[in-house]
C-alpha cells in the first residue's frame, strides 16, 4: 500500500516496527509478546490442575491411614469433642461404622474451593499474567539512543526495546544512527517542543 501511494520501495522493516519516536510507524507484532514472556511460563493450565489434583488426592490419602490408625477410645473422645452436649450422640445416633468409616474423596474435595489453600493458590497461579523479560540494550544502542532522545523522554518498553536491538544494525549501517529520520521532522519532537516553550502562530504558519 505505501508503494503504490506514495511509490516508494525497499522499505526497511525496521519502518514497520520501530517505535514513533525514532521515526517508525510502530506497530505490533503479536508473537514478540509471547516471545518475551516464553521463560515464565513453565507449565500448562492442564499440568497445574492434574498437580493440584495429585496433591489433593495425596493429602485425602495421609488423612484416611491417620484415621484408620485411630483407636475406638480415640474416636470416641473425638466425637464427644465435637458435640459436647449433644445426647443424641450418647444415644447412639452415630453408629460405629458410621463413627469407623472415613468419608470419600469426593465428599473430601466438596467444599475445597472454601477450604482449601491450596485450591486457591492453584487459582491464582492460573489467572496470573506472566511478566515480560527486561530487554537489555547494548551499549551502543543504548548511547545511540540516548543521544536522538532526552534522557527523562527514553520510556521504551520491552516489545519496543527488543525491535530496536534487532534492527540497530540494519539501522546504525543505513541510517548512521537508530533513527529513521531527522528528530525536528518528527510529530512527536514536535509537540515536545510546544510543551516545552510558548506558542505562537507565527512559529506554526
Amino acid at each position: 500500500m505505501i508503494q503504490d501511494r506514495f511509490g516508494v520501495t525497499d522499505l526497511p522493516d525496521s519502518f514497520v516496527y520501530l517505535p514513533e519516536q525514532l521515526g517508525g510507524l510502530g506497530l505490533r507484532n503479536p508473537f514478540v509478546g509471547l516471545f518475551l514472556v516464553r521463560n515464565k511460563i513453565t507449565e500448562t493450565p492442564e499440568e497445574i490442575v492434574e498437580e493440584f489434583l495429585k496433591l489433593e488426592r495425596e493429602q485425602y490419602l495421609e488423612s484416611k491411614k491417620s484415621f484408620d490408625a485411630l483407636e475406638e477410645k480415640a474416636l470416641r473422645r473425638r466425637l464427644r469433642y465435637i458435640y459436647p452436649d449433644d445426647e443424641s450422640c450418647k444415644k447412639g445416633a452415630i453408629s460405629d461404622s458410621d463413627m469407623e468409616t472415613f468419608y470419600s474423596l469426593d465428599e473430601y474435595s466438596r467444599f475445597r474451593e472454601r477450604q482449601s489453600n491450596r485450591f486457591f493458590l492453584t487459582f491464582q497461579k492460573l489467572i496470573l499474567v506472566p511478566e515480560t523479560e527486561e530487554i537489555a540494550l547494548s551499549k551502543e544502542v543504548e548511547s545511540g539512543l540516548k543521544e536522538f532522545l532526552a534522557a527523562d523522554s527514553v520510556r521504551l518498553d520491552a516489545e519496543k526495546k527488543w525491535f530496536l536491538q534487532l534492527y540497530a544494525k540494519e539501522l546504525l549501517e543505513t541510517f548512521g544512527g537508530l533513527s529513521l529520520v531527522d528528530k525536528q521532522f518528527l510529530p512527536v519532537g514536535v509537540l515536545a517542543m510546544m510543551r516545552g516553550k510558548k506558542v505562537s502562530w507565527n512559529m506554526i504558519l
